[in-house]
């Protein structure tokens, strides 16, 4: 797989996980998702290797604890839900 192509599929999820997460917009922490996702966005059209695309684990963890957050908070249910879970290789 080639590096755009991957850079593609994780923009793609990062937007679907943006659109699902409208139904939590009561949430506290919705904005702070809202931003997180922008800025990985952002980071995924700039990657150009494969460790740049590797240095945003942590930001993407970061979008999952707060996307868990805002779920346990509206759904009152605690989350510990998976978003990205990628098998690339290039």
């Amino acid at each position: 797989m080639t590096l755009e192509a991957i850079k593609r599929e994780i923009t793609e999820r990062l937007r679907e996980v943006r659109e699902d997460s409208e139904e939590f917009s009561g949430s506290s922490a919705y904005p702070e998702l809202q931003k997180l996702i922008t800025k990985a966005i952002s980071r995924v059209a700039l990657c150009e290797t494969a460790a740049d695309l590797e240095a945003i684990d942590d930001l993407l963890a970061v979008i999952e604890e707060c996307w868990n957050s805002c779920k346990t908070e509206i759904t009152g249910q605690e989350s510990e839900e998976g978003l990205f879970e990628f098998n690339f290789e290039l």
